[in-house]
């Protein structure tokens, strides 16, 4: 956990519209990053051991799942926002990385709405950019555009020939050579709820939904090389759109 605070402080810049009548104060916000499929709990321990079965059928196991979330947001009825600068990295493989707590100076008040960026915006997916991405692998090749990767799901599935890879990674869409489509997502979930200090927030992935929702995925059409696959890459972004929801909120 101390990791992970350290480099938030490092990156992170703090931007706010606020009224005269806002009471802004210091304060410490958590951050919990739950894992389900289908309201099935899905934790490391049931890597390569726990098969599922996707909306086309499909037969997978996962070994491994890590995606970037950066910029969250708070909303106000009021239209006035603050943003939290700065991105974390999920490896579901390392459960420190799955709760975080972010120190800034905000407006302590009424919210409506919630939203974070799945992968990095434009102005901060720059190629080789951050250390601690460049150490772990985390880098989008330069002839798809460069950055870094938004979703990096990797496993097997089931063929009549046997077990077979699949790699679901998600980043900047090619479009063609020298053009590319930004292909983040902004998640907004809506709630209302107060903030103040030690406001603690869960989310959940249902893991689920990347393969189902609008598109159906097949594992036997869409399994490897889809980083360089436009259509693949369009899907994906169009899956995410329901991957997240907002679990409890509560303040001490």
């Amino acid at each position: 956990m101390k990791k992970t605070l350290i480099l938030l402080a490092v990156i992170t810049l703090f931007s706010a519209c606020s009224s005269d009548d806002d009471k802004v104060n210091n304060l410490d916000l958590s951050f919990k990053f739950n894992h389900n499929w289908d309201n099935q709990n899905l934790t490391f321990d049931d890597f390569g051991s726990t098969t599922y079965t996707n909306a086309n059928g499909d037969q997978l196991s996962l070994d491994r799942l890590r995606y970037i979330v950066s910029n969250i947001t708070f909303y106000q009825e009021n239209g006035q926002t603050t943003q939290l600068s700065g991105y974390q990295l999920f490896d579901l493989s390392d459960e420190e990385t799955l709760n975080f707590t972010f120190n800034a100076n905000i407006p302590e008040g009424e919210y409506t709405v919630i939203s974070f960026t799945l992968g990095l915006d434009e102005q901060y997916n720059i190629s080789g950019a951050y250390a601690d991405l460049n150490s772990v692998s985390w880098n989008w090749p330069e002839n798809l555009g460069g950055g870094y990767h938004f979703l990096q799901m990797d496993g097997t599935y089931e063929t009549t020939e046997g077990a077979q890879p699949f790699n679901y990674h998600m980043g900047t869409a090619r479009v063609g050579e020298n053009t590319y489509e930004a292909n983040y997502r902004t998640v907004y979930l809506s709630s209302d709820f107060t903030l103040n200090q030690n406001t603690t927030f869960e989310f959940n992935m249902n893991v689920a939904e990347w393969f189902k929702n609008p598109h159906t995925w097949d594992l036997n059409e869409f399994n490897t090389e889809l980083m360089m696959n436009y259509t693949a890459q369009k899907m994906m972004y169009d899956n995410s759109g329901t991957v997240f929801s907002l679990g409890d909120i509560t303040t001490p």
